[in-house]
């Protein structure tokens, strides 16, 4: 494939998207960004069509970060980072779990290697759970929906490699959802795996109650949310 620009598409693509859509001062030039948030990367929130928009950009981590911040090996347009996550979200809002519903990727082919965009829709008036135990403690009737939610993924075999406190969003109708879905998967239905990504979620719980001297969270929480896993299943 030669290099080039290449927007890949999926069920839930506006008709109006174009390449404009992944360049933030796009949507600085028209006064439509409604946010961002500031980690590795900056994460852009817009407006476009009465819907709200997250644009994000691929980054590595780790050491090769320190060398080598954005760029990929290019081995096939459906083996990218961008394609693997939109593919897998898209298949996920349609079985109805909660999570972002897809929009659109983009990549970027310079040579033998590639940089990936993803848009996706914003959940709305929702926090992620990491920003609450910051300044309150959460009934236990949220912890067994955040279990259960959990238990929803695993139900169709869906595998996320980061499951941390703050991957999981609680929305003004104490909905839970589930984000950030890069190198996730559909895996073959074990419990090793399942319950891998349990303990990598308390161990994520455990983490910042080391380093956050306000955080409202204690071991006698977590059967609460053991409990909703074990308990709402299919």
């Amino acid at each position: 494939m030669e290099s080039g620009v290449y927007v890949l598409t999926c069920s839930f693509t506006p008709q109006n998207l174009s390449p404009e859509w992944f360049e933030p001062n796009h949507w600085i030039d028209q006064n439509a960004i409604t946010g961002t948030s500031t980690g590795r990367n900056t994460t852009y929130f817009f407006s476009s069509n009465n819907h709200e928009y997250v644009l994000r950009k691929y980054l590595r981590g780790g050491l090769i970060a320190k060398f080598n911040k954005d760029r990929y090996r290019f081995n096939s347009i459906e083996s990218t980072r961008a394609y693997l996550e939109l593919s897998l979200l898209e298949k996920m809002t349609q079985k109805a779990l909660p999570c972002p519903r897809p929009t659109a990727g983009l990549i970027q082919k310079t040579g033998s290697h590639y940089r990936a965009k993803l848009i996706i829709e914003r959940i709305n008036n929702s926090k992620d759970a990491f920003e609450l135990l910051k300044t309150e403690k959460l009934p236990d009737e949220i912890w067994r929906k955040i279990g259960a939610t959990v238990r929803k993924f695993h139900d169709q075999n869906v595998f996320h490699s980061d499951l941390n406190i703050h991957n999981i969003l609680v929305d003004d109708q104490n909905k839970i959802w589930i984000i950030d879905f890069d190198k996730c998967e559909f895996r073959t239905s074990n419990t090793t795996w399942k319950q891998q990504n349990l303990d990598r979620l308390l161990r994520s719980l455990k983490k910042e109650v080391g380093k956050n001297d306000e955080f409202h969270w204690n071991e006698k929480q977590w059967p609460k949310l053991i409990d909703g896993y074990n308990n709402s299943g299919n």
